[in-house]
């Protein structure tokens, strides 16, 4: 890919260079698209800087007291660049950090074939120096959340000391007054809340990003057979080509009951939406009080906290499970129906290879992923929810990790977005979107959309055996 070069000029003035003969800098870019822990300029809180932080750059000073003629020195992204953007031209002309931020989620398998960032796997194994005891570094972190992010070479690429929650926030008064006495664990018992909430006049349920139908209950419809669809990576994710692989193979189908139980049940769920949800400000309307449910993510959690607008008891709980009650299909543990996952992932990159500071990267890395330290820093703002053993959350998220930890001791839990079916293409993302649309304003019945998602399925089933078969090695299948 070519870049401009005032493109690459407006990238590259934001990073430092090291004079010859001065001390060892160590550039890091402390940054995620959930959360940005770069300290702000002012540490004072108003309505422009309502999250001020520094915690970071306490670790670091710390940090470079115990190893000195040593500097960590905090890259600010320019924000009028895409991030990806401002790594890959940065990349190109190796004046990339030593340690970056970038989506695992999304950007896994893009770099470490190219040699742009390293495994840190071996450097795993090792003991951290900075945790009394402890003889692996990997054993302060939660299996489950790494291998749902092991490139393809089945290596790691990162270390995270955090993860984002997700599930419902619930406004009590309202859920009090409208008669409901538990807060709904099932599928069952949530719409049963819906219900009385309904009747009581409010506004019931305002899916936010669709995470509980897309995320969550594609998963637990499919739980049974994601064992398997999931031979190629063994993640507990399926990806494109597992996907694919399903398909061919007849396991993932159309006509076994499966994808018109997705969309009963999405239907039951969606007979409680807000009227007009997509033009309705969801955070307006559930700090208004006039909202009953409310998907969020752990960003969104933290700042109806801290809204002075709010003047109604609320609680957030996990995402409700469903149950052999609620469906045939029903009875596996959602171990994603309250954390996604690790959120800001580091990568130690090339340029700290031919610096000479890998190890020195590592150690920083170490330093910051202490159950002291990750809590220090995580919970300073509280966007996002430590993800290292022994780090405890704000009160806020208690529960989120009190049910992610008791499912990941299941045998047959499933991880957070362990089958997406409209990840297969760009093209079936909308259509689903599209149908799912459709099926919530009764423009098509529940069989209409199994038979449009059926056929849009095969259509771009053909596209993606037609574009990949040549690079996928069908022998694994």
């Amino acid at each position: 890919m070519r870049f401009p070069v005032t493109f690459l000029a407006v990238c590259l003035v934001w990073i430092v260079s090291i004079p010859p003969g001065a001390e060892t800098v160590l550039r890091m870019s402390p940054s995620s698209d959930t959360f940005d822990y770069y300290p702000t300029d002012s540490q004072v809180r108003s309505e422009t800087n309502p999250y001020p932080r520094k915690n970071i750059r306490v670790l670091a000073d710390r940090w470079e007291a115990l190893h000195p003629g040593i500097r960590i020195e905090l890259v600010r992204v320019p924000r009028e660049l895409a991030y990806r953007a401002w790594c890959v031209s940065n990349f190109m002309a190796g004046t990339i950090p030593h340690i970056i931020y970038q989506n695992m989620g999304l950007v896994r398998d893009n770099d470490f074939q190219k040699g742009w960032v390293i495994p840190v796997d071996e450097h795993l194994e090792k003991s951290n120096p900075y945790v009394p005891g402890n003889t692996r570094w990997n054993d302060l972190f939660y299996p489950v959340w790494q291998d749902a992010m092991r490139s393809l070479d089945g290596k790691l690429y990162w270390v995270a000391p955090d993860t984002v929650g997700v599930g419902l926030l619930c406004n009590l008064d309202i859920l009090e007054e409208a008669g409901v006495t538990s807060l709904p664990k099932t599928f069952g018992e949530l719409i049963a809340a819906c219900e009385k909430v309904k009747q009581a006049g409010y506004m019931v349920y305002h899916p936010g990003d669709m995470l509980f139908i897309d995320c969550v209950l594609a998963s637990a419809i499919w739980g049974e057979l994601i064992p398997q669809m999931d031979v190629l990576r063994k993640d507990g994710i399926i990806d494109v080509q597992e996907m694919a692989r399903a398909v061919e193979k007849g396991i993932l189908r159309t006509d076994d009951g499966r994808l018109r139980e997705l969309f009963r049940l999405a239907k039951e769920l969606m007979n409680y939406f807000v009227p007009g949800y997509l033009s309705v400000d969801r955070m307006y309307a559930f700090l208004q009080g006039k909202l009953a449910f409310f998907e969020a993510l752990s960003f969104y959690m933290r700042q109806v906290e801290d809204d002075t607008r709010r003047n109604f008891r609320y609680t957030v709980i996990p995402f409700p499970e469903i149950s052999p009650e609620d469906s045939p299909f029903g009875g596996y543990p959602l171990a994603g129906a309250g954390n996604a996952g690790c959120t800001t992932t580091w990568q130690v990159t090339n340029t700290a290879v031919r610096d000479g500071v890998v190890d020195l990267c590592i150690d920083w890395l170490m330093y910051l992923t202490t159950p002291e330290n990750a809590e220090f820093l995580v919970n300073e703002v509280g966007f996002t929810i430590p993800g290292v053993k022994g780090a405890k959350p704000l009160p806020l998220y208690e529960p989120l990790m009190e049910a992610a930890l008791e499912k990941m001791q299941s045998p047959r839990y499933l991880d957070w977005h362990a089958l997406v079916l409209s990840v297969y293409s760009t093209e079936f993302f909308d259509t689903m979107r599209r149908i799912r649309e459709d099926l919530c304003h009764d423009t098509i019945t529940i069989d209409e959309a199994v038979e449009n998602t059926d056929f849009w399925l095969r259509r771009t089933h053909r596209h993606v055996m037609r574009r990949n078969t040549a690079t996928w090695d069908l022998s694994k299948w």
